[in-house]
């Protein structure tokens, strides 16, 4: 019995050497396992760890490049509005006006003398000049216009003669003496009335709501319509004849022509077309909106000679009176005059309160902006190119297609309200995150 179970142990005793291997395998392979599942479990900590590093180095990223984009939409647009107003300022420094036409009316009195180079002791003096003016002036913009017209000046020049002409002569028995002819404060009148055409510039700038200045330069051609003479009863004319080799004068022999004249001489005056550089300056009182009272002053230089040069006496031996322009002692003669001129402008042709080119009657737009002039349509409204409601003149977008009307800005630019670079009437996703953008397709 003994035996039996020493042999049984001896038997099973290898088993249990193997059983305890095979224990000690599964141990080491269970430690084994254990170790490979920490050292996964450690990994993907770690990576856990770095995908959130990524991550948050990602959106870091996204969050400056958005700011970046940001900023970037802020100066453009700050840009865009700069450029806007450059754009808008240029427009109406470039804006058309309409022109805007006057009839002017007017009288003036003042100096109208004549410059003249007087000899032999001759005086001039002039009265009372007048002048009346009627013209048409068109005006490009609201400063800067042109007149022509007509106008008629009064000269009225008195000379007065006080001294001796001299000239040599023969009698009929071949005796040289002197023929010499006294002007005894002897008085002469011309009258001349100048057909004025005139052209001038204009320039014109507002004071108040009521009152303008006016101011006009340019030149004129003057021609004599009306030139008379007419000598006074004033003074008289004595003529004799000196011989010399008998130191004799005779006088009062008239069947000789040595008599004394007085009484009236009339005649024509023989003047020639003058040319004369003009200058008005005055100022505008506004009665209604389209009639203006002018008050002013006016000054005309003349350029030209008026008389031609010659050796006649004023008073021929043969008893014809030649007057003093027509004399040797009057060499030039250029007019000159400046005065007081009062009158008014009255605006002419249809009525356009907004001086947009369309009259009043037409003008479905009755308060166009100055910006806007140039770019209206027929019946006085500001022209909408590409329909989005916005005028052209305001228009920076101005192909504007119709699936965005509704859909634009004051400037007529489409909207874009999330900012994602894709204007609304395209954008489907119309609330893009700020992360997002950069990142967009052409649908938003």
């Amino acid at each position: 019995m003994i035996k039996k179970r020493i042999i049984i142990v001896t038997a099973l005793f290898p088993c249990l050497l193997f059983s305890e291997q095979i224990t000690k395998d599964v141990n080491k392979t269970q430690n084994s396992s254990s170790a490979k599942q920490t050292e996964v479990k450690t990994d993907s900590v770690s990576n856990i760890k770095t995908d959130k590093s990524s991550s948050t180095v990602l959106t870091t990223e996204a969050d400056n490049k958005t700011a970046i984009l940001n900023s970037d939409s802020l100066l453009m647009q700050d840009s865009l509005r700069k450029s806007d107003s450059l754009a808008l300022l240029s427009k109406s420094k470039k804006m058309k006006e309409k022109g805007t036409s006057y009839l002017h009316l007017a009288l003036g009195a003042g100096v109208h003398d004549y410059s003249m180079d007087l000899r032999n002791g001759l005086s001039a003096k002039s009265p009372l000049g007048y002048l009346f003016n009627g013209a048409y002036s068109y005006f490009f913009n609201s400063h800067v216009g042109l007149q022509a017209g007509l106008a008629a000046q009064y000269f009225n020049q008195m000379s007065t003669m006080d001294y001796m002409s001299v000239i040599q002569d023969v009698d009929g028995q071949s005796r040289t003496y002197d023929y010499r002819t006294y002007y005894n404060k002897w008085e002469e009148i011309n009258q001349t009335i100048f057909l004025d055409i005139p052209l001038s510039i204009q320039f014109k700038q507002k004071i108040n709501q009521n009152i303008g200045l006016l101011a006009s330069l340019g030149g004129k051609a003057s021609v004599p319509v009306y030139s008379k003479l007419k000598s006074t009863n004033a003074g008289f004319i004595e003529t004799t004849g000196y011989y010399s080799q008998w130191n004799t004068e005779l006088n009062n022999l008239p069947q000789y022509g040595f008599s004394t004249i007085s009484g009236v001489y009339e005649g024509k005056s023989q003047l020639k077309t003058g040319f004369s550089a003009i200058a008005d300056l005055g100022f505008l009182f506004k009665l209604t909106d389209r009639a203006d009272f002018y008050l002013g002053g006016y000054f005309n230089y003349g350029l030209n000679n008026l008389v031609k040069q010659n050796s006649k006496e004023i008073y021929n031996k043969d008893g014809v009176y030649n007057g003093v322009f027509a004399s040797s002692n009057v060499q030039s003669i250029k007019p000159i005059s400046f005065g007081v001129k009062l009158g008014f402008y009255f605006e002419v042709g249809k009525k356009d309160s907004d001086k947009d080119g369309v009259s009043d009657k037409k003008d479905l737009c009755p308060n166009t902006p100055a910006e806007a002039f140039g770019m209206i349509d027929i019946h006085g409204c500001p022209i909408d190119s590409d329909g989005d409601s916005i005028p052209d003149y305001l228009d920076k977008c101005p192909d504007t297609p119709k699936e965005a009307f509704g859909q634009v800005d004051s400037l007529g630019c489409p909207l874009d309200d999330d900012m994602d670079g894709v204007p609304n009437y395209l954008d489907k996703c119309p609330d893009t995150p700020k992360e997002a953008f950069g990142q967009v397709d052409s649908l938003g």
